[in-house]
C-alpha cells in the first residue's frame, strides 16, 4: 500500500481510548486478528499456512503459489470480512488502461483533445456500468463496480501532441466474467485504446462444502451456528461495503435474481465531447 507510517510502539492512546501499549505503522491493524488466528491454526493442527504479497494489486505472491505448488484440498482465506458470517465467495477483478492523443492545436479551437476524450470515455463506461447494475443492490455482491485508480495528461514532450491515459479497473459479480466486462467498456471506445491486464474471474463456494461442514461441526460461534441445519435453508447474500464479499447466513431464502444484464449497449454519452 503507498504511504509511510513511521513503525513504533506507544505507551497509550488517549484520544482512543486505550491505556497502551499500541503499535503504529503501515498494516498495523489491517487482518491482525485473522493472521494471528491462523498462525495458531497451523501451529496446532499443522496445516501450512503462507502470506502472500501483491494482495492488493496483482497477487503476484498468490500466483506464484498456484504455479510452483500442488493444489491443496481446501484454502480458507484470512481477509476479514466479518466475524458474524462465514464468507464463501468475492468478486472477481480485470484492469485496464485507456490512452488516447491528438494532435496539439490553440486552446480557443472547439476540438476535443486527448484529456477531453479520456473523461468522455470514462463517462460513458460508467453510464453502462450503471445500466448493467439496474435490477441489483446498490454497491452489492452482484453488482458490475468501476474504479478508476489513475489519470495522466497533457502536451507531449515534444509539444506536438496531447496525450492521455487513465488506469481503471472493475470488480466482476459471479453473474458476468471479465470477457463479459471488458465488452462492455471496449464498446465506450470510440475513440483512443484500452489495454487489458491480467484477470481474476469471481468465485463462490458451497455452503455445503467440506469447509463449512468442518465449522459447523467445531464451532458454537454465531458464524458457525447460521451454517447449522438439518436441512438448509437457501442462503441469503448480503455484500461487505469494502471487500465484496459474499457471506452466507441462514436466513430467509434469497429472492433469486435474474441474472440477465444490458452488455451489450453503451449509454449515450452525458456530454457532447466525442
Amino acid at each position: 500500500m503507498p504511504g509511510e507510517i513511521s513503525v513504533r510502539v506507544e505507551t497509550g492512546d488517549a484520544d482512543l481510548g486505550v491505556p497502551g501499549p499500541v503499535l503504529w505503522g503501515r498494516g498495523s491493524v489491517d487482518a491482525t486478528g485473522a493472521l494471528a488466528a491462523m498462525v495458531v491454526a497451523a501451529v496446532e493442527t499443522g496445516a501450512s499456512f503462507v502470506g502472500v504479497v501483491g494482495e492488493e494489486t496483482d497477487s503476484r505472491g498468490a500466483r506464484y503459489l498456484v504455479e510452483e505448488r500442488d493444489a491443496p484440498e481446501t484454502v480458507i482465506n484470512g481477509e476479514p470480512s466479518g466475524w458474524d458470517a462465514v464468507t464463501l465467495g468475492y468478486r472477481g477483478i480485470v484492469g485496464g488502461e485507456y490512452t488516447a492523443t491528438t494532435p496539439a492545436s490553440h486552446g480557443a479551437r472547439p476540438e476535443a483533445n486527448a484529456i477531453d476524450r479520456a473523461t468522455a470515455w470514462w463517462e460513458r463506461v460508467r453510464g453502462a456500468v450503471d445500466d448493467a447494475n439496474a435490477d441489483a443492490e446498490s454497491g452489492g455482491f452482484d453488482t458490475v463496480t468501476a474504479t478508476a485508480e489513475a489519470i495522466e495528461g497533457g502536451l507531449s514532450a515534444d509539444g506536438a501532441a496531447v496525450t492521455a491515459s487513465m488506469t481503471v479497473r472493475f470488480r466482476v459479480p459471479p453473474s458476468e466474467t471479465p470477457i463479459s466486462v471488458r465488452s462492455l467498456v471496449d464498446d465506450c471506445c470510440r475513440t483512443g485504446t484500452v489495454s487489458w491486464g491480467q484477470s481474476i474471474p469471481a468465485h463462490v463456494a458451497s455452503p455445503r462444502g467440506t469447509l463449512p461442514a468442518a465449522v459447523r461441526g467445531r464451532s458454537a460461534t454465531p458464524a458457525a451456528s447460521r451454517l447449522t441445519s438439518t436441512r438448509p435453508a437457501p442462503p441469503t447474500r448480503t455484500s461487505t461495503p469494502t471487500r465484496g464479499g459474499c457471506r452466507w447466513s441462514r436466513t430467509a431464502p434469497a429472492t433469486p435474481r435474474s441474472t440477465t444484464r444490458r452488455m451489450n449497449a453503451c449509454r449515450s454519452p452525458r456530454s457532447t465531447v466525442p
